[in-house]
Order: structure tokens, then C-alpha cells, then sequence
């Protein structure tokens, strides 16, 4: 057919349409250059969990539930899926990125391991640690070549610590930074007093790199550097290392900064404080921007607590990041990177790494209401669903291992008002049966954003008493109830105290409420700033009023026996 003007048009304009709602590549987010438009799927998550056990120094894989950025599964059973035999033995920080072409990965980590003491105390390993960083390379995130220890740091660094990447297309080259502490060239033993730079080297291979250049000093210890690239700019998040005091009131927590150039070495402030009044203190910063709407997620490390929280903006100028409220990470997880990943990488790590070669890895179904709980111990899965799912003609699809088979096929109809069994067969022949049984719940019982809830039959009707959660450093002030006749409906009764106007010893942390009646009169107990505090009303909807004019039990009124 003879191609009019008209007719090349046509699929010219469909060609430019796709090319402008494609999604921006893996590499585009990992600081490569856009390669492909493939769609993600999730994210992968790689780090350690801390110098408390013999193998927490090693490098552990989560992958996300689907684009679902704060809920995560761990990946080998929560075990070890790459352990160092060089240097030190240890790894922590570990930091993946993907190649300019989108067809190969590097990961590398910090050559140290705390257990014990095995490097050193923290002091020894920051004046005579490694000068070198942990580099693997893959096609896959799956399979890894051997390990390599390639040195990095200066002659005089007694330090070389958190190593990440980001490919600069200036340059094109990959710059690789990090922390060292930079000693006298006429302090040989390393004795003087120094603080933590961040120094940075570049590189095409990973193998080779260039002489290492100081990054970032402004005058103070600093550390864990991550960058994130946005409309021409890059932003930096650095941890500021120096002790707490009356001049440094945002130390040990994270300073935000951009510049137009990567390697700038007088980075633009944006904001400090990063973390703080929802954590007690933050390192290892990793940020990343959500696969499916305008959103950056900073995972900040709360070493000595919890490990990473995550926070979240929807802009990056603002210096203004919100912790996340509702979020399961994986087990004590500690510095690492979190990556986009496409379905085909998504669906080979979950493959890759079952507890057995039996083992059922995933599950989801029509109507499903949340995740899969899988139990390894007695191969049964349950599909939360939605009250109203249809379970008579349900289609589960069910996610195995690598070179394991399912009988019934995975998507197979079947009635489900009842539980259904499956066997997996692994490659090797080994069978094992699985029971999937799917449940309609109605959880969670309540809208919105509640915790520590105290439920009592009262008054010829269930009432419950929670926590109003959802304020950054769980700053709440109010009270609210919630009563049913069937534990299924809920009658929402306001606010039933609130702390601001109804107590005077206390104006933030309201926490943990319980209830109890005596002689027609109903008793409220509430936390409030670390004191507990009794409230009284004639009804149990309220409202209460502060029956002492004082905590109950003050702050520093007891001691533990």
C-alpha cells in the first residue's frame, strides 16, 4: 500500500504517545542514562542487619508486594545471599546500581565487620580500617560473579566507609563516594585527631579508578552520603556526624543539599534536621522515587533502635519529608539501597530464593484484602478477601520456586468456600502438599489511623479505645471512642478527650488508653507525655473530664523494683 502523508502520521503519533506516557527506565532512576521504557514491578532492597550476630555483616535481599514501596518480604528466608571471604570478612552499606545500558549490575559494600569486635573498636577501625571497598558484578541480581576488594581510599585514610554510585552522564563515568577519615601524611600510625570527609573517585568499570578526590567537608564529620537526580539537579542526604550540643542541634541526623553538578564540591543547603522528632537519631540515608506517583521515599537508618524508618515528600525542594505511617520492613534492617526492578527481575528474585525447592513463595487472587500469609512450617497460605469476593469460582495464582511445578496449575478456578490443596514439586522430584484457604475479613475494623486498643463490653454495647496515631513523633493529643453491637459495625462517637484543652499537665503524646467502670461512673486512663493520667464520665461515650488536676502517676513518682 502506498504510504500517504496521512497514513505515516497515524503511527508517527501513536509512536510519540507511547514514547511520552512509557514510564522512565530502571537506569534513569539508578542514575544511568534512560535506556528503555521498561515497567517496573517493585523494588528490591539490599542491606544488613547490624554487628549483633555472627552473620548480620552480610548482605540480605527483601523485594517489595508489588509497587508497594513500605511493605516487603524477605527473600532466603531472611538469610545471607552474598557473604564475604576477603578483607575483613564483613560487609555492611550495601549499595547496587545499574549499568548505563540497563544490562548489568554492580554491587559494592563496606569491607568491616564489628562483631565482636573482629575489625577493631570503633575508634581502631576509623584510624587503621580498610582502604578498599567489596565489588560484585551480575546480569541478573541473582547470580554474582566472585568477589573482588579493590582499593579506593588514599594512603593516609584509616577509613573507607558506605561506598555508593551514581553514573554521571558528563563525566560518563560512574562516581563512586564514600567516608574517610584523612590522617597527616606525617602521621604514618595514624595517632593525630581527624574527622570523616566524603571523598569520591570515578570510574567506567569498577575496576580501575581514577585518584580520589575530596567531596564533601564542611568543617565537621560527615558521612553516608545517597543521591537522588530530579529535573537537573542532584540532591544530596548526608549524615552529620558531630556530637549533640547547643551549636550542633541537628547533629546526628540528616543534612539535605543539590547542586547542578554531581561532583560540586559546595553542594546548595535545602534543609537539616532531617529525621528528627520522629527518630532519636539517623545514618544511612537511602532514597529512591516511587514507581508509580510524584513521591520520594528516604529511609533513615535509627541505628540504636529500630533501624530503618521511612519517610516521605512529593518535593524535593521543600526539604519537608513526612515519616511513613503504615509500613512493614524486613527484620532489623540496616543501611542498604533500595532499587526499581522490572517484572522479569522481580519475578526471578522471588523465584530465585524459596525457603525449599517446595516451598509456595506468593500467592494473590481476585478480591484479595491485603498479603498472603504463607507459613513454611505448615505449608498452608491464606488469602485475605474482601467480604463480598466471590469464592465459588476463585483463581488463585500461586508463586513457586525455580524449576518447581504446581498441580493444580496456578490460576486454576476452584471453589474456595472451602480450602483447596496443592502440590508443589521441586526440581529435583520432592513433593510437598500445600493447603490455601481463603478468608474474608473485615479488617481493620476501623478507618484511619489507630494503635493500642483496649476493648471492653460496656453498657450493652463493645466499645473500643485507641490510640489516635498518624502525628510525626506520636505527638497526638485526642481520645476518641468507638462503640457496635455485632463487633462488625462501628458507631464513630468524636473525641472524648483531648489534651489541649482538657488537661492541664500535658499537651502532647497521647498513648494507650484503657477503660473501666465502677458504680455507674466510667474511668479513663491515658498516657500523656510519659505520665498516666484519669479521666471520669457518666457515660462511656463521654465526655471525660480530668478527674485529678494532675498525672495519676507522675514522671519520676516510681522506679522499676
Amino acid at each position: 500500500m502506498r504510504r500517504t502523508a496521512r497514513t505515516l502520521l497515524v503511527p508517527l503519533l501513536a509512536l510519540l504517545l507511547g514514547l511520552l506516557a512509557a514510564p522512565p527506565s530502571p537506569a534513569a532512576q539508578s542514575g544511568a542514562p534512560h535506556v528503555n521504557a521498561a515497567k517496573y514491578a517493585g523494588y528490591l532492597f539490599a542491606y544488613f542487619t547490624g554487628e549483633g550476630t555472627a552473620d548480620g555483616e552480610q548482605i540480605r535481599y527483601a523485594l517489595s508486594r508489588g509497587n508497594d514501596p513500605l511493605h516487603w518480604r524477605e527473600l532466603n528466608a531472611g538469610k545471607p545471599v552474598l557473604t564475604s571471604d576477603l578483607g575483613e570478612k564483613g560487609l555492611r552499606d550495601p549499595f547496587v546500581i545499574r549499568s548505563p545500558k540497563g544490562d548489568k549490575f554492580f554491587l559494592i559494600a563496606t569491607d568491616l565487620k564489628m562483631y565482636r569486635n573482629s575489625s577493631g573498636s570503633w575508634d581502631q577501625v576509623q584510624r587503621h580500617g580498610s582502604r578498599s571497598i567489596m565489588i560484585w558484578e551480575s546480569t541478573d541480581l541473582v547470580h554474582w560473579t566472585d568477589q573482588r576488594l579493590v582499593r579506593v581510599a588514599p594512603g593516609n585514610a584509616g577509613n573507607t566507609w558506605a561506598p555508593e554510585a551514581y553514573w554521571d552522564d558528563t563525566l560518563g563515568a560512574y562516581v563512586v563516594f564514600w567516608a574517610s577519615k584523612l590522617y597527616a601524611d606525617d602521621d604514618p600510625d595514624h595517632t593525630g585527631s581527624t574527622y570523616n570527609k566524603m571523598l569520591y573517585a570515578t570510574t567506567k568499570d569498577f575496576r580501575t579508578f581514577s585518584e580520589p578526590k575530596v567531596w564533601d567537608d564542611p568543617g565537621y564529620s560527615v558521612i553516608d552520603s545517597t543521591v537522588i537526580k530530579h529535573k537537573g539537579s542532584y540532591y544530596r542526604y548526608t549524615k552529620d556526624e558531630r556530637d549533640p550540643s547547643s551549636s550542633s542541634p541537628c547533629s546526628k541526623f540528616i543534612t539535605g543539599e543539590k547542586s547542578t553538578s554531581l561532583t560540586d564540591p559546595t553542594y546548595d543547603f535545602v534543609s537539616d534536621c532531617i529525621g528528627s522528632g520522629s527518630i532519636d537519631r539517623g545514618e544511612g540515608p537511602t532514597v529512591f522515587k516511587s514507581n508509580t506517583e510524584n513521591k520520594w521515599y528516604l529511609f533513615i537508618d535509627e541505628y540504636g533502635g529500630r533501624g530503618y524508618v521511612p519517610f516521605e515528600t512529593t518535593d524535593l525542594d521543600s526539604g519537608e519529608w513526612t515519616m511513613s505511617t503504615d509500613y512493614q520492613l524486613p527484620a532489623s534492617p540496616r543501611h542498604g539501597t533500595v532499587m526499581p526492578v522490572t517484572r522479569a527481575e522481580y519475578d526471578r528474585l522471588l523465584a530465585a530464593y524459596p525457603v525449599s525447592g517446595t516451598s509456595v513463595v506468593d500467592a494473590t487472587a481476585k478480591g484479595q484484602k491485603g498479603y498472603a500469609v504463607v507459613s513454611e512450617d505448615t505449608a498452608k497460605v491464606v488469602l485475605p478477601m474482601k467480604p463480598d469476593a466471590d469464592l465459588r469460582r476463585l483463581a488463585p495464582a500461586l508463586a513457586v520456586g525455580a524449576g518447581a511445578t504446581l498441580s493444580p496449575r496456578s490460576g486454576t478456578r476452584r471453589d474456595f468456600r472451602r480450602p483447596q490443596t496443592y502440590t508443589v514439586t521441586a526440581a529435583d522430584g520432592t513433593r510437598r502438599t500445600w493447603t490455601v484457604e481463603a478468608v474474608p475479613t473485615r479488617s481493620p475494623v476501623l478507618p484511619g489511623l489507630y494503635a493500642d486498643p483496649d476493648i471492653q463490653y460496656l453498657d450493652g454495647r463493645y466499645w473500643i479505645y485507641p490510640t489516635t496515631d498518624g502525628f510525626p513523633g506520636w505527638s497526638g493529643t485526642r481520645f476518641k471512642a468507638f462503640s457496635s453491637k455485632d463487633l462488625v459495625h462501628w458507631k464513630d462517637h468524636g473525641v472524648i478527650l483531648d489534651l489541649g484543652p482538657d488537661v492541664t499537665w500535658a499537651d502532647k503524646n497521647a498513648w494507650a488508653p484503657a477503660i473501666a467502670e465502677r458504680d455507674g461512673k466510667y474511668y479513663f486512663y491515658f498516657c500523656a507525655e510519659q505520665q498516666i493520667g484519669v479521666a471520669v464520665a457518666d457515660s462511656p461515650a463521654g465526655p471525660f473530664k480530668d478527674a485529678l488536676g494532675k498525672p495519676l502517676v507522675a514522671k519520676g513518682s516510681w522506679r522499676a523494683r
